[in-house]
């Protein structure tokens, strides 16, 4: 056990002790370490927030009781993902710059709540999927500008104290029961209205008026 040891004196008579082990296991908090033929378990430090994996070559402090801290990770022989491991709540800040997250392949956030907070939230993306279960979006003002939109779902309703539309070109095409309820309806058209039916029927209660300067009916 005497190999790739390091003593760093201090201001006392006791010196921190500085060694190299192989991680031979990790089950939870405990590691098991190997250097030699000299086996032993470690912890991770407050500040060690890379998780080990098997087959590291890890950085250790050995205190005067011989509890063994893992320091730090100087070596990973493969290519294996990377772990942070934070052993109480954290924050990232950066109070006087900006903070970039950038990844070539796959970028995923999982957690039970999600909160962001921003004055201005800009996302850009070639293809966008959202698959949720339960949507409530609110605010003062929307704004949608697609050059295509497509909407399918099995119900549809919409409740608002005034609805504004306007299309250049407007087809609407229902299969079996197209019923409208107002109080007035007003209908205008610049140049034609054409109504095709089978069957056709027109009940007032009270007054009905036709008016036209020709009126062909038969």
């Amino acid at each position: 056990m005497a190999q790739n040891i390091l003593k760093l004196p201090t201001t006392n008579s006791h010196a921190l002790t500085l060694s190299q082990w192989d991680v031979v296991s990790v089950e939870g908090d405990i590691m098991t370490l190997r250097q030699g033929n000299d086996v032993a378990q470690a912890t991770l430090a407050f500040s060690c927030m890379v998780q080990p994996i098997p087959n590291d070559k890890v950085v250790c402090f050995c205190s005067e009781d011989e509890k063994i801290q893992i320091m730090a990770i100087a070596e990973r022989r493969d290519a294996q993902p990377i772990q942070y491991r934070f052993p109480t709540d954290a924050s990232i800040t950066s109070p006087n710059g900006s903070i970039d997250i950038i990844a070539r392949d796959d970028a995923r956030v999982l957690a039970n709540k999600i909160t962001q907070i921003s004055h201005h939230w800009v996302v850009q993306s070639q293809q966008t999927i959202l698959d949720l279960l339960s949507v409530l979006a609110k605010g003062d003002k929307t704004k949608l500008v697609f050059k295509q939109i497509t909407t399918i779902s099995d119900l549809i309703n919409t409740s608002a104290k005034q609805s504004l539309q306007k299309f250049v070109t407007y087809i609407r095409k229902t299969d079996q029961l197209d019923q409208t309820e107002a109080g007035q309806v007003g209908i205008q058209a610049r140049s034609l209205y054409s109504v095709r039916s089978k069957h056709s029927m027109l009940i007032s209660e009270k007054d009905t008026k036709i008016d036209g300067e020709h009126i062909h009916m038969g």
